[in-house]
């Protein structure tokens, strides 16, 4: 405000520039109060995040040290059973029948003809469909969490679908028990 063009006292003039300059400072305090408050929130969320990181990436190691483990132990499982196959067909002739499935695609004793995927897949797909409860989608996911840890392979959640409806239709289908009363 200029003096030379107001005709305001000049008090109220030094008055009216003092309250201007108050209400700066209280606005300009604001401010930094509420930097200083996001200053701090945002270095409480970084270590947070930092921590979490830590924790994920702590745990993605021991995850890749299991399933290492876990294919080590599956390896010595199939070695014995193939040693075991070895010495019971030298020592006798009785033979014993193991699941000896040391290839993951020659499934072809197990497999039913014209279908990919082995008979125990089908089975465990199909009965946590209908006895879990689990939807199509969950049963998939799971098959493929469980596959790195067993001989079982993950189907999409559309095959599994048409499993259980083969299933159903033939349920629907089948010729009903007669009874005697």
């Amino acid at each position: 405000m200029k003096t030379s063009d107001s005709t305001m006292p000049l008090s109220r003039q030094l008055r009216y520039e003092k309250q201007c300059r108050q209400k700066w400072r209280e606005n300009a305090a604001k401010k930094q109060q509420k930097i200083r408050q996001q200053v701090q929130t945002i270095r409480a969320l970084k270590k947070s995040r930092d921590a979490w990181k830590a924790k994920v990436e702590d745990l993605e190691q021991k995850s890749l040290l299991w399933i290492r483990q876990n294919q080590d132990l599956h390896r010595q499982v199939l070695h014995l059973t193939q040693q075991l196959q070895a010495l019971s067909s030298n020592s006798s002739n009785d033979t014993i029948i193991l699941n000896d499935e040391t290839d993951d695609d020659t499934d072809d004793d197990h497999r039913l003809f014209h279908f990919r995927y082995s008979i125990s897949t089908i089975s465990v797909s199909v009965s946590q469909v209908i006895s879990a409860g689990h939807s199509y989608r969950a049963t998939a996911r799971s098959m493929t969490l469980f596959s790195p840890f067993s001989e079982l392979s993950s189907p999409h959640y559309t095959t599994i679908k048409s499993w259980v409806e083969r299933l159903g239709l033939y349920e629907l289908t089948r010729p009903k028990e007669k009874r005697d009363d």
